[in-house]
């Protein structure tokens, strides 16, 4: 028999592995296979609070015993694997449950080999463990070439030395919670009572037979809560891991700064602007390195320092960045590039139209916002700028991105040294309206609508035809309005001159300029009396135009002939 005790810190993150001798042990298990120790192989460390070990062991006899913490067996039974290296085939594990809990009691733990020995085991199991902390360098070069470097910092808290063990770090996306296993869980039953049935149903004649009640599973102990610790998050971000490629040295109650990462990749120094932004510097864009993850794995957020031209530039803190995917990262804020943003502006036209009855259309509108931005470089050099942009909802864009990164769309513009340019971004919605022809300027949405159908369809010549009514009472209605302001002037103006005429007939050297202002008052009558009569005859005119736009514009229908081309909404 091999005895393994696993201490106190084993499921802390893997103590090292002892051999001992129970006192009450066969003589035929104390051979030399209870000096032989096992050894640890592999150790992957994830941001969760746990790490899973790989230890291997060689026993010369037929069984070997775990001594492991009671405080620690639940996380032991929920990953525990035990293989023969040679048969690949799993053995089962055996373990009492009378051993009371607490922090110095110990539970063994018996694992039977079968076959001829020795045998060759492969454990691993998950246990607890700080977690790990990454860093990464980024080295600009020339043409987009960036040099990516990433380090992991592991704390080795597990009370053993990790010699010539293969390292690795896994991503946060797993999670790690904590159950119940070694409990027995007692299910509480009714007794049959004797010469009873095995059943008793409830029926007509019997109104007062019940049904055996459903017993309910309850555990002699209630297990703790999930306890997950992975961050929540609206998109998924995938698995990482990364391993060392030859085994290293960990001394115990130390800590190692591992290289996991060295790759070229390709990105850029550019600028990056959020109008979301609510600091005090929202008008100024950041400086941003833009790279691409060169690997499958995730990176994990960490720190970045980035260098350039052999000098340090900055450093950044990004999100994790997914595999293969494009991130941003903040390094500066130096005041070279002003954006200034416009008022948003709104238009609608009409997208489709399903039907229109007694001048009513009811159409699906484009509601279309377009928001632009003035972005002025001051420096001398040519730079591009990304700009983020925030779909609203229920919109979609109708102005292309560049990118996107995610939740916003980002697009790149380049700006010339000395020097500025706009960019519009637009996005529409799909909006239910009912129309009225007969309001003004609703008409005109129809017509540009019908502009793109064919030039022989009938609704295209009978909106025509309403189109110029309406002009015909606009045109007239401002002609009216026009002739009653002139009208008003020549009321005005024939009576200052009818009092100046008055008095000048009390004077006696004025009998030359009375006669000019008596012809010249007889002018301003002859004008009145001609633009009362204009008004009047345009006052007829406008009332005919009107009563024949509101006849022909209550009698527009979509013709059976005219549904299905209009149903189908103007071809872009």
């Amino acid at each position: 028999m091999k005895r393994l005790i696993l201490c106190s810190m084993m499921l802390v993150a893997g103590c090292g592995a002892r051999a001992t001798k129970p006192a009450t042990q066969p003589a035929a298990a104390r051979s030399p296979a209870l000096a032989e120790n096992t050894t640890l192989g592999r150790v992957v460390v994830y941001r969760n609070g746990v790490a899973y070990f790989e230890r291997h062991a060689h026993v010369t006899g037929d069984t070997l015993v775990l001594s492991v913490p009671t405080d620690k067996i639940d996380d032991l039974l929920k990953s525990l694997t035990v293989t023969d290296e040679r048969t690949k085939l799993p053995t089962p594990v055996a373990y009492r449950t009378d051993v009371p809990p607490g922090h110095d009691s110990v539970v063994e733990m018996t694992i039977t080999l079968p076959g001829p020995a020795p045998h060759d085991l492969l454990l691993s199991y998950v246990a607890e463990a700080p977690a790990w902390k990454p860093s990464y360098r980024v080295v600009m070069g020339a043409d987009g070439e960036i040099d990516l470097q990433g380090w992991t910092v592991i704390d080795n808290a597990s009370g053993e030395d990790w010699s010539g063990v293969r390292v690795g770090v896994g991503s946060s996306a797993a999670l790690s919670f904590r159950h119940d296993l070694r409990s027995v869980r007692d299910v509480p039953r009714d007794a049959l009572r004797p010469n009873a049935p095995f059943a008793l149903l409830g029926t007509a004649e019997d109104p007062g037979a019940k049904a055996a009640p459903t017993p309910a599973i309850t555990p002699t102990t209630t297990p703790t809560p999930p306890r997950p610790t992975a961050p929540a998050s609206t998109e998924a971000i995938g698995s990482s891991l990364f391993e060392s490629p030859v085994p290293m040295t960990v001394r115990r109650g130390t800590s190692a700064m591992i290289s996991i990462l060295h790759e070229r990749t390709q990105g850029e120094i550019a600028y990056l602007y959020d109008p979301k932004s609510t600091s005090p510097d929202a008008a100024f864009p950041y400086r941003v390195v833009r790279l691409k993850n060169p690997t499958s794995s995730v990176l994990e957020s960490g720190p970045f320092a980035l260098f350039g031209e052999g000098r340090f530039i900055g450093e950044g803190l990004p999100d994790p960045i997914p595999a293969h995917g494009v991130a941003f990262i903040s390094f500066a804020l130096d005041r070279q590039i002003v954006v200034a943003p416009a008022a948003p502006t709104s238009h609608e036209s009409i997208a489709k139209i399903s039907s229109i009855e007694n001048g009513i259309v009811q159409a699906e509108m484009r509601h279309a916002v377009k928001r632009s931005y003035v972005i002025k470089n001051r420096q001398s050099d040519l730079v591009p700028v990304y700009v983020r942009h925030v779909v609203s909802p229920g919109y979609h864009l109708t102005t292309p991105a560049s990118e996107k990164l995610g939740d916003s769309q980002l697009f790149r513009v380049t700006v010339d040294g000395s020097s500025q340019t706009e960019l519009a971004i637009e996005e529409e919605a799909p909006v239910a309206r009912a129309i009225d022809v007969r309001v003004p300027g609703s008409l005109e949405l129809v017509q540009a609508f019908l502009d793109a159908s064919p030039p022989d369809a009938p609704l295209r010549a009978r909106v025509a035809s309403l189109v110029a009514i309406d002009k015909t009472v606009r045109d007239g209605t401002l002609r009216e309005a026009l002739l009653q302001r002139e009208l008003a002037a020549y009321v005005d103006r024939a009576t200052e001159l009818k009092a100046q005429i008055a008095e000048l007939r009390t004077a006696h050297t004025g009998t030359a300029l009375q006669k000019e202002l008596q012809k010249l008052l007889a002018e301003v009558e002859r004008s009145q009396s001609k633009a009362t009569a204009e008004s009047a005859s345009l006052k007829d005119s406008l009332t005919v135009a009107r009563i024949a736009f509101q006849n022909r514009a209550a009698e527009l229908t979509l013709p059976s002939g005219d549904r299905a081309l209009m149903a189908l909404g103007r071809q872009e």
